[in-house]
């Protein structure tokens, strides 16, 4: 893939805006006996120059996403499996919309980016789910970048658009069939445009999410809400199951918090599992037969994920 940077004068800026972690200290990849590995650069100031040297691959970065106050303007999910399927199941699982990357070593990584910088510990709670699922899916890790960390510059992630690896179709962002867009500069733009989320989103999102401390949830659960359109038992019941399907809830556990439910319609087994497969479905979170995402527009309804390897190079001696 070519991304024409000479003929994109903004490409390097956009890409400061959007991978935006700390701007005192980041890592250059270098090649230690053979393996990759990065020297942290420290003293000096990250400018939007310093990422178009990536881009022309005169450098390969990357960036320490957790800031010195323990918030950051955007996160990474690192499903370490060459299976898209995972990663778009791990993508339905976390606050939307997010961006999948295809990284250097053919794996994924899900990233988001929010509009004002947000705690770390926000942004863990509400990827739980997410990173649960991977976990048990595939017996492999799945590491969130950043971790909240005190007294550290926490964990460093390499950034996509390597130079190399882009002429081999990775680190990429690619559409829900796992084919790369085909002008990257633009989908970033359409990202800053509507493709960001804000800390509303992730509060109230995620398996350890108290539903009665949010508004819209409460209401459904205790069967107030009123602008649900079916007002019977079951309609509450449904309404209620969709919207922890949204918010990154797990399966087993919207069956749980629906059989608590106090006005649930019923609470055969049979009726429970009905109502929380079709709320699933109709979530869009049923990734093997969910037609509820389309490809077009992008935004919104595309989840984006990872590329390159991951490390957590804090303790990195300069060489």
């Amino acid at each position: 893939m070519d991304l024409n940077i000479d003929k994109r004068p903004n490409f390097a800026r956009t890409l400061h805006e959007l991978f935006h972690g700390r701007q005192d200290t980041w890592g250059l990849q270098v090649f230690m006996e053979g393996n990759i590995s990065y020297r942290r650069i420290r003293g000096k100031t990250m400018i939007p120059d310093t990422y178009y040297q990536h881009l022309i691959g005169e450098d390969t970065i990357g960036i320490y996403p957790l800031l010195a106050n323990g918030k950051c303007f955007c996160a990474c999910l690192d499903v370490d499996e060459a299976d898209f399927l995972l990663a778009r199941k791990a993508s339905a699982a976390l606050p939307r919309p997010n961006h999948i990357e295809r990284s250097r070593s053919g794996h994924y990584h899900i990233w988001m980016f929010f509009k004002k910088e947000i705690d770390a510990t926000i942004i863990e709670d509400a990827c739980r789910g997410a990173i649960d699922l991977v976990k048990s899916s595939s017996g492999h890790h799945c590491n969130l970048y950043p971790l909240p960390a005190k007294q550290s510059v926490g964990m460093l992630i390499a950034l996509p658009f390597q130079a190399v690896a882009v002429a081999k179709d990775r680190t990429i962002f690619v559409d829900r069939k796992d084919v790369p867009y085909p002008d990257q500069y633009n989908y970033l733009r359409e990202i800053l445009a509507q493709g960001m989320l804000n800390e509303k989103i992730l509060t109230h999102f995620g398996p350890d999410a108290n539903i009665l401390k949010d508004k819209k949830l409460s209401g459904l659960y205790l069967g107030t809400d009123k602008d649900v359109k079916d007002r019977s038992a079951s309609g509450y019941d449904f309404a209620l199951c969709k919207a922890l399907a949204e918010r990154g809830q797990l399966k087993h556990k919207i069956m749980d918090i629906l059989k608590q439910r106090p006005l649930v319609s019923k609470t055969e087994e049979s009726y429970i599992t009905r109502t929380v497969e079709a709320a699933w479905e109709a979530a869009g979170r049923n990734i093997d037969t969910s037609t509820v995402y389309k490809d077009t527009p992008a935004m919104l309804e595309e989840a984006k994920a990872p590329p390159i390897r991951i490390c957590d190079w804090d303790e990195l001696e300069e060489i």
